[in-house]
């Protein structure tokens, strides 16, 4: 879902910023700051935890 969430505001995001600085250039410079914090939020994300096999549920090893 992030993932969705990053491709929509992404580009509506440099795109209103170059519309408000009034240059292409800013939406340039926005592109890849976002995708830099974006790489950064996905550094503090914990790996899942696998769901247990219900086949193994009731075994003990």
């Amino acid at each position: 879902m992030g993932f969705a969430f990053g491709q929509t505001i992404g580009p509506i995001l440099a795109g209103a910023i170059s519309d408000v600085m009034g240059s292409i250039e800013a939406g340039f410079w926005v592109s890849p700051l976002l995708l830099a914090i974006a790489a950064c939020v996905n550094l503090l994300q914990r790996p899942p935890v696998p769901a247990e096999s219900p086949a193994l549920a009731g075994k003990s090893s």
